[in-house]
């Protein structure tokens, strides 16, 4: 019981520091404008897909994606919207704007990767789908303007999935070892606070 209580008086000393409450806010602020600014792009989307603006929809929509927390419902929504998007307009034949609209999705889920590697799946979803369509856009584009197409359906796809598989995450150990280095930067300007004697601070 006397362990128990020496911890949270341990506990309730260091969150009353300063530095300590000053980094809780700032923390929550930041993660409060994510959540603000990542709904409000998802609104704006539906607002201008409503409006039959399918252009300004997909970035608002791209937008709403790079805006990442550990729980981000409006991005999975923004997600789920670009890839219909993209699915009527590959029905409809409009194959440049469907690769357009994949890629801003890409660009979305790209903009949020971290040393934890999120959205998988969906990488590999619009991976798979953005490697064929680009192929199949070249080998159309070229036919309309009278050029020969450069080489099989086959061999463009296989072309451009190689390119689409050498984006890679961020390195996890490198990642890792800045953001220890930071905490312990942030530690050793916590400890020094309560340092008594002569200030070691100079004006610089």
């Amino acid at each position: 019981m006397d362990f128990s209580a020496a911890i949270l008086s341990k506990l309730l000393e260091i969150f009353r520091s300063p530095w300590i409450l000053a980094a809780i806010v700032i923390l929550i602020a930041i993660m409060i404008r994510i959540g603000v600014s990542g709904s409000n792009a998802l609104e704006r989307g539906r607002i201008s897909l409503d409006e039959g603006d399918t252009t300004m929809a997909v970035h608002h929509f791209r937008e709403s994606v790079s805006w990442v927390l550990p729980v981000a419902p409006w991005r999975e929504d923004s997600a789920e919207a670009l890839w219909s998007i993209h699915v009527g307009q590959v029905e409809s034949g409009q194959l440049k704007e469907a690769v357009q609209t994949l890629s801003m999705l890409r660009a979305g889920l790209m903009a949020g990767r971290s040393i934890l590697g999120p959205d998988e799946a969906w990488h590999e979803k619009v991976d798979s789908a953005l490697a064929p369509l680009m192929a199949r856009w070249e080998a159309k584009a070229a036919v309309q303007e009278g050029r020969p197409i450069p080489g099989s359906l086959k061999e463009r796809e296989a072309h451009f999935a190689q390119i689409l598989s050498r984006d890679t995450l961020p390195s996890r150990g490198y990642g890792l070892i800045a953001i220890l280095g930071f905490f312990m930067w942030c530690f050793a300007v916590w400890r020094s606070t309560g340092a008594t004697g002569k200030s070691r601070m100079k004006i610089l």
